[in-house]
């Protein structure tokens, strides 16, 4: 039994011959089972025995992900933080059960918040669903061995389409999964897509990790569709400019996209050969989206262009921690 349930238990005012409603206590028609004195000092112990309260009213949460994540037992794993030295705010999601300080059967009660959200993301955006990760997702299991994610098929068709509205969805999804690392899949079932992850969430020791299966590489590339598919796509306009294309009106006309969104795309077209090749093997940061390289201004010197393209990385890699890196 745990904390909570055994306070709960001896805090029972019916102990007393008490009755509860709606928050205020009546003398009841039963007979007391345990003395006032007895019951009053139970209470004073439990007081006494109790973890010391702050003062200070909890920060309120910003998880990613909040809702969405389960433990292997079904109960909903909650985003919540502790406070330590130098009043800097440890995020993690943790075991309903656990959070209320009961006994649980999950195999993992904790995991740390940056750690697992950078991964989920990091994934998401390898598979072409980085612009709007939370939309896609249905929940997450967090198991033994693996990571569950459940994806809504219509949401997630939506992102893949999005820069090719001609294709079918069979093979939008054949297209996709040739991007999933060795052990991953995506089955589709109805109305959702399921995406196994061979990984295991680890917490323990106040060392926190995303542990990888014996056999694969920890340290694979992870190259992002959007990304490749705007690159492939800018040069090919910039082709059909040089070689008599009337303008980028048409091109966006003929893709059936936004003459704004097609000019952004093109300037892709630009990028220095370092940082091209970056992209294609998938070398780039997990929190680089395209969304970030269309809105960056892109200077026409390779040499410039170094520099702000690792600014823009370093920006996307703290972008992952922003929500942790507050001081309460």
């Amino acid at each position: 039994m745990g904390r909570s349930s055994l306070c709960a238990l001896l805090g029972n005012r019916a102990y007393i011959g008490e009755t509860i409603h709606k928050g205020a206590s009546y003398k009841g028609e039963h007979k007391v089972i345990v003395p006032r004195a007895l019951f009053d000092a139970v209470q004073k112990q439990l007081t006494e025995l109790g973890p010391a309260l702050s003062g200070k009213a909890r920060t309120a949460q910003d998880a990613a992900y909040a809702n969405l994540v389960f433990d292997d037992t079904g109960a909903p794993m909650l985003p919540t933080y502790s406070v330590k030295k130098g009043n800097l705010r440890y995020c993690y999601y943790v075991s309903r059960p656990r959070l209320k300080g009961d006994a649980s059967k999950a195999s993992i009660t904790r995991i740390p918040g940056p750690q697992f959200e950078g991964f989920i993301l990091d994934v998401l955006t390898r598979l072409g669903l980085g612009a709007e990760p939370r939309a896609a997702v249905r929940r997450i299991d967090i198991l033994a061995q693996s990571v569950r994610i459940q994806l809504d098929n219509a949401a997630a068709i939506e992102q893949w389409r999005s820069e090719d509205r001609g294709q079918r969805d069979k093979g939008i999804i054949q297209q996709v999964r040739q991007y999933l690392l060795p052990g991953e899949t995506l089955a589709e079932s109805a109305g959702r897509f399921d995406l196994v992850l061979p990984v295991r969430a680890k917490f323990r020791g106040g060392i926190s990790a995303i542990i990888h299966p014996v056999g694969t590489d920890q340290t694979a590339l992870s190259p992002d569709i959007a990304l490749i598919k705007a690159l492939a796509r800018a040069h090919r306009w910039r082709e059909m400019l040089i070689n008599g294309a009337d303008s980028i009106e048409s091109i966006a006309r003929r893709f059936r996209l936004d003459r704004g969104h097609a000019g952004l795309t093109l300037k892709l077209a630009f990028l220095s050969p370092k940082i091209t090749r970056s992209i294609l093997q998938g070398e780039q940061p997990p929190g680089l989206r395209l969304k970030d390289l269309l809105d960056a201004d892109i200077p026409l010197s390779w040499r410039d262009q170094d520099e702000a393209f690792a600014r823009l990385c370093e920006t996307a890699r703290l972008s992952l921690l922003q929500p942790y890196r507050g001081r309460v």
